[in-house]
């Protein structure tokens, strides 16, 4: 399957944006009208996300979503032939001086993204001034060959892949090290059954989170910065860095993950076509125990 497949992503990589955007268009009819990929969740979740929404305004953000996440699908491809400059000129970064001003700090940084908009072109983070290494955490792929395409197409642009199993321990060491880094970290995934203990009220629901990038922060002392993306047009986006904290240990448990929630929250009110909206993210929702799980509200009362 490999072997098959890795030369047509090549293949796609290299076309013109042009191209691909036509190419794009096709999938969106292919996946929408006639494979109805994962509509079912899309449906559940806009349905529970939004709702004081009428079915007519749902189904408008349905297929809007539809035509983004095609998009999305395709960029994610191109990184594996992108150059640097094409790639900066696409993602911009309208405050770089935030970057640099962290790094006069000696401060080592957590980048807080989320599954909105185009999260896989934050590799451009290095084309601003950016001096410290740069790691990227994600969950490392089954197929070993792939995983090793991906770490090879990212450290393109001065950007390592950590897997997140093994980040707290890398991270730990740079500290001992005194190696200032750079992390970007996904953190709107949904934990898995026995790990959701941690919730938050979020678009409406009652919702499960990884706390880890905040309790990392916290023991390692690590500034915490939120990236604002959002797109400006098919195939360009503006990114604003929002630092949360530059003191992580001062801060109130909980109070890290919850203004990050709510940045998300503000932005997927503002446009929803640009969240994942396939992800089953609220698939546990019902699971909540107010006798053993903590849930984080406006008074930080996470311990």
């Amino acid at each position: 399957m490999f072997i098959l497949s890795y030369p047509l992503i090549l293949l796609i990589s290299k076309l013109p944006f042009s191209v691909i955007y036509q190419l794009s268009n096709i999938i969106y009819y292919i996946v929408y009208h006639f494979v109805g990929y994962r509509k079912d969740t899309v449906r559940e979740n806009l349905k529970s996300s939004f709702p004081n929404h009428s079915e007519t305004e749902r189904k408008k953000i349905e297929k809007k979503f539809y035509r983004h996440f095609c998009d999305l699908l395709l960029e994610t491809i191109k990184v594996f032939s992108i150059s640097k400059y094409e790639l900066k000129k696409r993602f911009h970064i309208s405050n770089p001086e935030v970057i640099q001003e962290l790094e006069n700090k000696d401060k080592s940084v957590i980048y807080m993204c989320s599954h909105y908009n185009n999260y896989e072109w934050i590799l451009a983070l290095r084309f601003y001034g950016m001096k410290n290494t740069s790691y990227g955490i994600y969950k490392k792929l089954k197929n070993k060959a792939y995983d090793q395409v991906l770490r090879n197409s990212r450290s393109r642009f001065e950007t390592y892949l950590i897997d997140k199993v093994s980040a707290p321990k890398k991270m730990s060491q740079n500290k001992l090290k005194k190696r200032e880094a750079n992390y970007g970290m996904i953190a709107d995934q949904s934990p898995k059954k026995k790990h959701a203990n941690n919730w938050l009220t979020f678009l409406h629901q009652n919702t499960p989170v990884y706390i880890g990038s905040e309790l990392l922060a916290k023991r390692l002392d690590f500034a915490v910065v939120y990236m604002r993306i959002e797109k400006v047009n098919r195939g360009y986006y503006k990114t604003t860095l929002e630092p949360i904290t530059t003191q992580p240990k001062k801060t109130e448990n909980g109070e890290i993950t919850l203004v990050y929630f709510k940045k998300l929250e503000e932005q997927i009110k503002q446009h929803p076509e640009f969240y994942l909206w396939t992800h089953k993210r609220w698939k546990h929702k019902d699971k909540y125990n107010p006798e053993k799980d903590n849930f984080i509200q406006n008074d930080f009362d996470l311990k």
